[in-house]
Parts: structure tokens; sequence; C-alpha cells
């Protein structure tokens, strides 16, 4: 799908966030539909642990029926484009169909008010935010959430293994995805499994009931780090 994208980053904003993330830090959690990357965000937002608090994202798309409004900003195109217009955002990805875009504000809120700064957006948008903190020497830690080993994904027949637990979840949490949805999600989940070996982040498995573990070795490895 076609996309376009662009940032609010300037040297000012880039002093301004090093000096926020003084003993702070900014988490990036991604994964494909069905990898239960939302299940893993809300136990750590739910969790004193860490005192994490999540950014919230801007989209023009319709709310989803199992969306409430602490997950997204809904804006009109018209609202989004002044915001893109007035360098509003400090990230913002352009599809045919939808916007999304993160605030530089309301990064600045997040990060002043938490230990911890969750940014949970698509594997696209989020590959851009670690070449941009990358190329700015910001610190970040961002981590993929995988339903098997990573090794098992990496040998022969892995992929379709990861595919087939991807789908099982997605048709489980019945969220009404048409044939169409479904089979464009697991096209996508493909495309990342295929080129997992390229991806700049650490790996956590999500295996079926097993959300606790995979929060406990997010937790461990931020506290590491």
């Amino acid at each position: 799908m076609d996309r376009l994208f662009g940032y609010g980053v300037t040297t000012k904003i880039v002093a301004m966030m090093k000096e926020c993330l003084h003993e702070k830090k900014l988490v990036i959690i991604a994964g494909t539909s069905g990898s239960g990357k939302g299940t893993i965000v809300d136990l750590i937002l739910s969790s004193d642990v860490l005192g994490a608090s999540k950014i919230p994202l801007y989209t023009t798309r319709n709310l989803k029926s199992d969306e409430v409004d602490k997950d997204y900003y809904h804006i009109s195109q018209k609202e989004f484009d002044e915001m893109r217009i007035k360098n509003a955002f400090f990230q913002w990805q352009q599809f045919p169909d939808r916007c999304y875009g993160i605030s530089t504000s309301d990064m600045f809120n997040t990060i002043n008010k938490s230990s911890y700064s969750l940014i949970d957006t698509g594997i696209g948008a989020t590959l851009d935010l670690i070449r941009v903190f990358k190329e700015y020497s910001l610190p970040l830690a961002s981590f993929f959430i995988i339903p098997i080993p990573f090794e098992e994904i990496m040998i022969c027949g892995g992929i379709e293994k990861a595919i087939n637990i991807i789908r099982k979840r997605i048709l489980k949490r019945g969220r009404g995805e048409t044939s169409a949805d479904l089979q464009g999600r697991l096209d996508t989940a493909r495309m990342w499994f295929s080129q997992i070996h390229q991806l700049p982040f650490t790996f956590i498995e999500n295996s079926e009931g097993k959300q606790h573990d995979a929060f406990q070795a997010i937790i461990k490895a931020l506290r590491n780090n």
C-alpha cells in the first residue's frame, strides 16, 4: 500500500527531547495483527512496576467497535492537514484511506510525567521512528512481539507456523474482519516475518496463554538496559 510520511524534527526539538529523556525511556512495542501486542501493552500500562504511559496517536480513520477514545484522537482530514502544515507532528504517515500522527506536544507531555513512555503504532511507522532516533542519538528501546520463538521462525516452515497461530488468534478475537481483511493481515504478517532477521528489535515471544511471561521479559529487558 502506498504510504507517505514525514517528521517535525528540528534541532531544538532534538535538544529538548534529549533533556526530557534523561533517566527516562521511550519504548516502542511493535507486532503484527494477532501477535498479542495490545494485551501486552495493557499489562504494561496497568502495572505499577514501570510507571508507564502511552503516547496517543491521531488518526483520520473511523472508530472501530472495540476501540475507545483513549486509544486514538479521531480527527478529520482537514484537522490532520492543518496539524501537519503547522509542523505539530513529530511523525506522521498518510495512506490512501487514512492518516496517523504522533503529536510532538503529546510526546513531551507523556515523557515528562512518566518513567517509561510507550509508542504503539504500525511497524512501518515504528521503523521510521527507530531510524530518526538513531540518527539523532536519542535513547530508545524497541520490542517486536512474535507468536513463536525467533529461532523457529527462521527455520524451514517456521513462518507458516507463525502465520497459522496468527490466523487462529485473529479469528478467535471475533472482530468481524472480512475474508479480504484477514488475508491482508496475514499477508502483511508474512512479509514482516520473511525479513525478521533484518528488523532492529528485541524479539519477545508471546506464545499462547503466556502473555504474562512476555510482559515479564520486557520488564527484565528494560531494567537491564
